[in-house]
């Protein structure tokens, strides 16, 4: 949460291409998270000595960020933008909407992606595991590669590009008979994901720039609500009926979320329009 709002104070001319960059290191940390815990399994390392180890990564980070100065997260000739007059905006409820379905649909899928390999399509824990790590590494891809192409491709399109390959892949990799193609699917998911997160937040920034650090919190924490609510709803439908169907249901987050995007491209002579086309 801290980290999008200073990134976009250092880069406020490509806001969407820093969020992009930035956050796919989230999933660099998630792959090497994967990684670490497949090798202590392999050489038989009790988790908990695992999790002591990597205590070591925000102690360098905390060792790293002492003799840094944070910039000002609005520019100093304006004052930050307060959080109820933020709440009164269609287009900050919109995205606040919005970035919830994008937590949704990732956390949705990375969740229950090894469970489902295993389970539902009758691969071993080691293939859920690898499917996972390639789930992490098809973002990091989305997120470096679109954060390299917000120059020539506009940001609202991407994500209606973003939402339809979700929904088709959620359709695929729930639906279709042939575990290799499902499979398949689901880890393409993490592509298509990739993107939608960071870059909803670059829109709502682009929109809103002194919103500061109060406005990423108020977008993370919907987004966070989003991605520890959808896995809950899959495992209720999945009792209830089946994994696939369970699954299933996230791909009604992409498509209420291009309805959302549609809703926020700019009328012709509307208010800010430049920074979202």
């Amino acid at each position: 949460m801290v980290l999008s709002p200073i990134v976009c104070a250092m880069q406020p001319h490509q806001r969407g291409k820093a969020l992009n960059w930035l956050h796919a290191f989230y999933c660099v940390g998630a792959l090497g998270t994967i990684l670490a815990a497949s090798a202590a399994i392999h050489l038989g390392i009790h988790w908990r000595v695992l999790v002591l180890a990597m205590n070591a990564v925000p102690i360098v980070l905390l060792l790293g960020f002492i003799p840094l100065r944070i910039p000002a997260l609005v520019h100093e000739d304006a004052e930050r933008t307060p959080v109820a007059t933020l709440l009164r905006q269609p287009l900050l409820l919109a995205a606040v909407a919005g970035i919830a379905l994008c937590g949704a649909t990732e956390q949705g899928m990375s969740q229950w992606l090894p469970a489902y390999a295993e389970r539902s399509l009758g691969y071993s824990k080691a293939v859920g595991g690898l499917a996972l790590a390639g789930f992490s590494v098809g973002m990091i891809v989305g997120r470096v590669g679109v954060g390299s192409l917000t120059h020539w491709v506009r940001p609202l399109p991407m994500m209606l590009a973003g939402c339809l390959g979700c929904v088709l892949c959620y359709v695929v990799g729930c639906f279709v008979p042939c575990p290799p193609v499902a499979l398949a699917a689901c880890i393409l998911v993490g592509l298509t994901v990739s993107y939608l997160w960071p870059t909803t937040l670059g829109i709502t920034a682009d929109r809103f720039p002194h919103g500061g650090a109060s406005m990423f919190s108020l977008m993370t924490a919907s987004g966070n609500a989003g991605c520890f609510v959808m896995p809950w709803l899959i495992g209720v439908v999945a009792q209830h009926t089946s994994l696939p169907w369970g699954l299933a249901v996230t791909m009604l987050c992409p498509a209420l979320l291009a309805v959302i995007v549609l809703g926020m491209a700019p009328r012709k002579g509307g208010e800010g329009g430049q920074g979202l086309r």
